[in-house]
């Protein structure tokens, strides 16, 4: 079998790859800049930035006006084919719940129909931001059938799953989905990302083992903090 060679710039994003995986770059330091790096590599400085732009797109890298390219946090992973709470995708770090709004609402016809519920039904819906390290990484929305929580603490700091799987009521199986949502004037400020800048939205229905909806969730991720395998087994 014949294997593809690498071009230059390939070649030199597979080296400062293994440099950052190894620790010889730890996260937030700052590398050589690119006039540097195509010394030390002896190469152009065009096949430098192509490199590194690899970099970025692969979320190692990130790139500032003032201090040039810096290592990036490792992105947190996230299965899509298994429902987890935030503190599953994140482990080792306290999650912080800010902006957290937590109301009811009775379903009109259209909602009802769209989750599959009764209409005039009761809904809690549930807005809160995830940060982690002083960082904000995620905006949620869930909308729970009321009788779903009544014995959990309805605060919107706690463990959505989890807590439903204490009562016996936990979800087995959701259908989710991805999509690109560009970020507006408010995801914007409360994720502390560029308007405009593309998110990740993870949309989703779980249900019990009875197949009764237990919720309904949009979550906005920043796209530099994580990245999503379809299973267990595509995780690093």
């Amino acid at each position: 079998m014949r294997h593809k060679l690498l071009n230059l710039d390939e070649r030199v994003a597979q080296d400062l790859r293994i440099k950052i995986e190894e620790g010889d770059y730890q996260p937030g330091q700052i590398l050589p800049g690119e006039r540097e790096l195509a010394q030390i590599y002896g190469i152009q400085r065009n096949t430098i930035r192509k490199a590194l732009r690899r970099m970025i797109n692969a979320g190692m890298l990130k790139v500032n006006s003032r201090c040039g390219y810096t290592v990036a946090e490792p992105r947190y992973q996230i299965c899509v084919s298994k429902l987890m709470d935030m503190e599953d995708c994140i482990k080792n770090k306290v999650i912080v719940w800010k902006n957290v709004l937590v109301s009811q609402l009775v379903l009109q016809e259209e909602e009802a129909e769209k989750l599959q519920l009764n209409k005039g039904q009761e809904l809690i819906e549930i807005k809160r931001c995830a940060e982690a390290d002083g960082q904000p990484l995620c905006l949620e929305r869930w909308l729970l059938p009321k009788d779903r929580l009544y014995s959990c603490d309805l605060s919107g700091t706690e463990q959505i799953y989890a807590c439903g799987r204490s009562m016996g009521k936990g979800p087995v199986y959701a259908n989710q989905m991805l999509d690109i949502f560009y970020a507006g004037s408010e995801e914007s400020k409360i994720l502390e990302v560029e308007l405009l800048e593309p998110l990740v939205l993870l949309q989703g229905y779980s249900y019990d083992a009875s197949g009764i909806l237990f919720d309904y969730h949009e979550q906005l991720f920043r796209s530099d903090r994580f990245l999503f395998v379809a299973s267990e087994a595509d995780k690093n």
